[in-house]
C-alpha cells in the first residue's frame, strides 16, 4: 500500500507532492532500560523511531544528538548511519544493525540495564521506488517532528499514542495498521519541513513560491510535452527573463534539466513497475524512442534501462 498526500487542484504544492509515494512498515519494539546505545548503519531506505515512552537521545553520523521525549519521531529519510542513546554519552554497541525483520510480527530488541525506561518502535519509510525522486535530496538528513514547538506536534503525538494503543491489543494485523499510522507520521514530518525554515534551496524550497511551484506541477502532470522555458514562464505568468533565473535559484538547476530529472524519474518507475517496453516507455516520457531514452536513462543513472529493469527486479524479489 503506498500513501501521498491528497491531490488538490487549485493547489500546486498538494499536486507535485502528490507524486511522492511512500510506504511505512514497522519492524521493532525496543524496550530498553538505561544504559544503552545501539547504532544503526546506513540502510538504502529512510529510517524512523517513535518514542512511544521514555526519552532518548538521537545523533546522525557526524552530527550534535537531539533530545526526544514521548510522542516525538526521528526520520533519517536518506537512512544514514545514526545512534539512539539512553543519555548523550553512553556507550555504544551494534545491536540495532543484528534486529531481525520478520515478516507478519515484530522482532523485538531489548536492553536491559536496569535504569530508567524507553520504548521505541522503529522501521522504515519507502519514499519511492526510483532514486532520482528530488524529494531526497532535498530533505534533511535527519527530522525530528513532534513536541511543544511543532504545530503539527498535538496530532502527531496523537499518532504515536496510536501506535502505543495497537501495540497493547495485539490483535490480528497489528503490523498492517503500524505501517499505515507511520505513514500518517512521516507525510506529517513533510508538512513540518515544508513549513519550517531554512531550506533555501531545492525542490522544498521551491514549493513555497507559487509561481515556481505551478511551473514543478505542469512538468510532473505532462512530462511528454516539449516544454520550453518561455512555455513554461507563460503558463505560469511570468516573463521568460524573470521565469528562468527564479526557477533556477529556486531549484538549483534549470528548468531543463529539472524536465529531464523527472523524465528519468517517471521511466525509472514504468520500467522497474511494470512489463511495458523501454520503447513505450520513452514514448510516455517525452522521448522520440528508446535510444533517446536509453542515452538520457544512462547518463542519469549509470545503467541501461534494461539493466535496470533487472536490478530493481532482483532487489524486489529479495525483499
Amino acid at each position: 500500500m503506498s500513501v501521498s498526500l491528497d491531490q488538490t487542484s487549485g493547489d500546486p504544492t498538494a499536486r507535485v507532492m502528490d507524486t511522492l509515494r511512500l510506504t511505512g512498515a514497522v519492524f521493532s519494539l525496543a524496550d530498553l532500560t538505561a544504559p544503552w546505545g545501539v547504532a544503526s548503519g546506513e540502510h538504502d531506505t529512510g529510517l524512523f523511531h517513535a518514542v512511544i515512552s521514555g526519552s532518548c537521545w538521537a545523533r546522525p553520523d557526524g552530527g550534535d544528538p537531539v533530545f526526544l521525549s514521548a510522542g516525538q519521531v526521528v526520520i533519517f529519510p536518506q537512512g544514514h548511519e545514526h545512534v539512539m542513546l539512553d543519555d548523550r554519552d553512553s556507550r555504544v554497541s551494534p545491536t540495532w544493525q543484528h534486529v531481525p525483520h520478520q515478516h507478519g510480527r515484530l522482532a523485538r530488541l531489548s536492553i536491559d540495564g536496569g535504569g530508567k525506561a524507553t520504548k521505541l518502535l522503529c522501521g522504515t519509510v519507502h519514499f519511492d521506488r526510483s532514486r532520482v525522486h528530488p524529494m531526497l535530496t532535498s530533505l534533511p538528513s535527519m527530522i525530528v517532528v513532534g513536541g511543544d514547538e511543532d504545530t503539527n506536534g498535538p496530532w502527531i503525538s496523537a499518532t504515536v499514542d496510536m501506535m502505543r494503543r495497537e501495540l497493547s491489543l495485539a490483535q490480528s494485523g497489528s503490523s498492517g495498521v503500524l505501517g499505515r499510522l507511520a505513514d500518517v507520521v512521516v507525510l506529517y514530518a513533510l508538512r513540518s519541513v515544508l513549513a519550517g525554515e531554512g531550506v533555501e534551496i531545492g525542490w522544498l524550497a521551491a514549493l513555497r513560491d507559487p509561481a515556481i511551484a505551478e511551473a514543478v506541477a505542469l512538468i510532473h502532470e505532462r512530462p511528454s510535452e516539449p516544454w520550453t522555458v518561455g512555455e513554461l514562464a507563460s503558463a505560469v505568468g511570468m516573463s521568460r527573463s524573470a521565469f528562468y533565473p527564479r526557477f533556477t535559484n529556486a531549484l538549483g538547476e534549470p528548468p531543463g534539466t529539472y524536465l529531464i530529472r523527472w523524465r528519468i524519474h517517471l521511466a525509472a518507475r514504468l520500467i522497474a513497475e511494470s512489463d511495458v517496453t523501454v520503447a513505450a516507455a520513452a514514448r510516455q516520457v517525452g522521448y522520440a524512442d528508446d535510444a533517446a531514452l536509453g542515452r538520457a536513462f544512462r547518463r542519469w543513472t549509470g545503467v541501461t534501462p534494461s539493466r535496470y529493469r533487472a536490478l530493481r527486479r532482483t532487489e524486489m524479489e529479495n525483499q
